[in-house]
């Protein structure tokens, strides 16, 4: 059985790099079923670390969080101090994916007084830490972090790091490093199969595509990340790529695709509030300007769930006593922050 759970393991680990998570979290599952039939515990927990990552990948926070939790209370009774540490990480990351701002606060402080910690550690540390300078509207802080985390890590995850450096680029403006951090990472993607990371940098490719002024320019890229993700099950990229994809085919006139697509964005809000959206302010900003062209009626609904987004933002900044702007904006773009009115 042993032998047997570390191949799934390996098979998981596989389906999760080529963006197959449907596949990954079977595989997964089945591995932790057979360490624990065979009360190897250790091994059980760390494959739990790795179940909950494809988790949050595909934007199953809240199973990822508890896949996570569960993995750090028997490392961390353990003293299984380095394996710890990866799931305290992961919690990190889905408490900044769903706006749990305070716990994500009090998480980074706990992870940072760790003395112990390996390469790939601290740059997974300094992501996160970049990611929430984002949050913060502080770019060149979180462009920072970035940059160091990328010159210690080399493992299947650097492309999540380049997707998240290539957004900060364009957030400060700088579209030449945006624009060959693109090129580079999607050529990346095509040759080793990176479902996930091709998906997104397509997205972001028809984001500078739309605001540089070219929408027709921007179909194809935005079209192939809302289709990927919608069959691979990744719903906030999905529903990111959906909204920019609506607005994009409204800005060319053709109110009916628009109309479509935000169709099915707004069912799949009615579900539930989405976790993990590359960019929840921009996501309902996008969508509300074509809800308030197609669907005028059903504005409220949508202004609601974005006031939320903007106050919970609000209060992080306010807590932290950073710049009162969360996302950088000039003349050219839409996505200043504001209230929603």
């Amino acid at each position: 059985p042993r032998g047997m759970a570390a191949t799934l393991g390996n098979l998981a680990e596989a389906c999760t790099q080529s963006g197959e998570f449907d596949q990954a979290r079977r595989y997964f599952g089945q591995a932790i079923e057979l360490f624990e039939l065979i009360h190897d515990q250790s091994s059980w927990a760390r494959c739990l670390n790795m179940l909950a990552r494809a988790e949050l990948l595909q934007g199953d926070v809240a199973a990822g969080a508890s896949h996570y939790a569960a993995a750090n209370e028997y490392l961390t009774e353990a003293n299984e101090t380095q394996f710890a540490l990866d799931s305290a990480h992961g919690l990190l990351e889905a408490a900044l994916l769903t706006g749990a701002y305070d716990q994500a606060a009090q998480l980074l402080a706990d992870i940072e007084k760790q003395t112990t910690i390996r390469p790939g550690q601290q740059a997974a540390l300094q992501v996160l830490q970049g990611r929430y300078f984002m949050l913060l509207g502080r770019y060149a802080e979180a462009q920072a972090e970035l940059t160091a985390a990328l010159t210690l890590t080399d493992d299947i995850f650097v492309l999540q790091t380049e997707f998240l450096a290539a957004l900060v680029a364009w957030r400060l403006d700088d579209l030449a490093t945006a624009t060959a951090t693109i090129e580079r990472c999607l050529a990346t993607a095509r040759d080793e199969n990176r479902g996930l990371e091709l998906a997104q940098f397509n997205w972001l490719v028809g984001q500078m595509k739309l605001y540089a002024g070219e929408p027709a320019a921007a179909v194809a890229a935005l079209a192939e990340a809302a289709d990927w993700s919608r069959r691979q099950g990744v719903t906030p990229l999905w529903l990111q790529s959906s909204a920019t994809l609506s607005l994009v085919e409204l800005e060319l006139g053709h109110g009916k695709q628009a109309g479509e697509i935000l169709a099915g964005v707004v069912a799949a809000l009615a579900v539930g509030e989405p976790a993990g959206l590359p960019d929840p302010f921009l996501f309902y900003e996008q969508l509300l300007q074509v809800m308030a062209s197609l669907q005028p009626a059903r504005v409220s609904v949508i202004r609601a769930a974005a006031q939320q987004q903007f106050r919970a933002q609000q209060a992080l900044i306010s807590g932290h006593h950073a710049q009162q702007r969360f996302l950088h904006a000039d003349s050219s773009r839409q996505f200043v922050m504001r209230e929603p009115l």
